[in-house]
């Protein structure tokens, strides 16, 4: 990478200034988001898988939908590693509805997050743009 950095730099090095400061903007706007989705990441590890089941059974049902859209979106791994776990629930008296919620949330990926925050900043900033 560093090689075609020098190798464009030779070539135009007014641009490849410019791109260079451009992706150091973007680097520093993301890296707090990337901290953040590592320390979500580290934390999920830590949870206790039986204190957790016991939370999800005993939870009022918009505490459970909260908590199964929040652990949809932290889990990462194939689908089916999951499948256990939800049946269990499911035996438990988990409703069909709250374990759709989970799989659903399963679609907003840690790793797309950074893009997510990104895309919504530029979205808001062309709508402010458009008022006035």
């Amino acid at each position: 990478m560093i090689l075609t950095y020098v190798l464009f730099y030779a070539l135009s090095p007014d641009k490849t200034v410019r791109a260079f400061n451009y992706v150091s903007k973007i680097l520093l706007e993301v890296l707090p988001i990337l901290a953040m989705v590592y320390v979500f990441m580290l934390g999920f590890s830590f949870i206790n898988e039986k204190k957790l089941k016991k939370t999800i059974e005993k939870a009022p049902m918009l505490l459970k939908y909260t908590l199964m859209s929040l652990l949809g979106t932290l889990s990462h791994g194939p689908i089916y590693a999951w499948y256990p776990f939800l049946n269990e629930l499911h035996g438990k008296g988990l409703s069909k509805g709250t374990m759709g919620t989970f799989l659903y949330a399963r679609g907003i990926k840690l790793t797309l997050l950074p893009m997510l925050s990104r895309s919504l900043t530029l979205s808001s900033q062309s709508y402010s743009q458009l008022q006035h």
